[in-house]
């Protein structure tokens, strides 16, 4: 049986890579709710890691950790979650940067608290203003504890403002696909949230699924369904009771796709190289390149209270060609002008 200090060992060898020690550098420490490669959280981390270069700051102390929480058991993150909360407090960083809500949600009890070090979050999906009501850290977002970060907003009514151009004509139902985990739940949320009081509310509708299975049952009723025009991919992580292990974004994406002949509307620009259709997604990238600008002012001496908390700043266009003529979707010239990317 491992020792905790032994598991730590190990784990702080295979997961935490530090760049540069002198006595008098910065020190960072980057939690990540998921893992490095993850559609949603790595785009964020390389984004962070980027401007801490541009800032110079690529030479400073950086240690980081992923909570791979997406295909780990219950007990085994838990296990994690405990030896983040230990290096964090070996460390205590002078800046800590939160990618996702799970990662948040372990550091920022620490910084209400705290008289040292600060606080960044990015990419979290639950706002400011509900988290404000369980931690109590800022007024009108405007930081009373050593937090600040950028929230991720969605875009949803420009991407079916958006989707809406590209038809011309109503677009109908648009069905959100999501699992029944907590990030699945939050995404939905967040969705439905986005689009209340809009022209859009009526015909949106949630689908939960658990596992695998019940993943490809509903994407056949959404194939079925005439009425539905186009669904949005938040199937985050399934289990498949087959293997008996949970399954993430990246291995669904092709059972889905194969299934559904409709456009995959996305939240995140990343889900396209997955093979999903695309249109109005948040810069994952940006937005953790916003969040790494916020810890370089905070590390350079910038007072806190006036980095106010910001949504993400970047909606980028990005459409799958294959997966688009596959679609037969016709794109007119004036809507292919607005694209900024297109994936072969």
């Amino acid at each position: 049986m491992i020792s905790f200090l032994s598991y730590f060992t190990l784990s702080f060898l295979i997961f935490s890579f530090i760049f540069g020690q002198p006595a008098y550098a910065k020190n960072i420490f980057i939690l990540m709710s998921y893992c490095e490669t993850d559609s949603c959280g790595g785009p964020q981390y390389r984004g962070v890691l980027d401007a801490l270069q541009h800032e110079g700051l690529n030479k400073a102390k950086i240690t980081r950790y992923f909570l791979n929480s997406k295909t780990l058991k219950k007990d085994e993150l838990k296990e994690k979650i405990r030896i983040a909360k230990f290096i964090h407090e070996k460390l205590n960083p002078d800046v800590a940067i939160a990618i996702d809500d799970l990662a948040f949600q372990v550091l920022a009890p620490y910084y209400v608290k705290s008289n040292h070090g600060y606080l960044i979050f990015t990419g979290t999906n639950i706002s400011p203003e509900e988290y404000n009501r369980r931690f109590s850290f800022h007024k009108n977002r405007i930081p009373t504890k050593r937090i600040t970060g950028v929230y991720e907003k969605l875009f949803i009514k420009k991407q079916l403002k958006f989707f809406s151009l590209l038809m011309k004509k109503k677009i109908g139902k648009i069905a959100i696909l999501y699992s029944d985990d907590p990030v699945g739940n939050m995404v939905k949320n967040q969705i439905i949230d986005e689009i209340k009081g809009s022209s859009y509310e009526g015909i949106v509708f949630p689908v939960k699924v658990s596992t695998l299975a019940e993943a490809i049952k509903a994407a056949k009723e959404i194939q079925e369904d005439d009425e539905v025009k186009a669904y949005f991919p938040i199937t985050l992580s399934l289990k498949d009771n087959v293997s008996n292990r949970h399954l993430t974004i990246n291995e669904i994406a092709p059972i889905l796709t194969t299934i559904i002949k409709k456009p995959d509307l996305t939240v995140n620009a990343s889900f396209v190289d997955l093979g999903f259709w695309g249109g109005v997604s948040v810069d994952f990238y940006h937005m953790g390149y916003e969040a790494g600008e916020l810890a370089c002012l905070l590390l350079k001496g910038y007072d806190i209270k006036k980095i106010k908390i910001r949504d993400a700043k970047r909606a980028i266009i990005v459409i799958n060609l294959k997966r688009n003529r596959e679609l037969n979707i016709k794109i007119p010239t004036v809507v292919m002008g607005m694209v900024d990317r297109f994936i072969q």
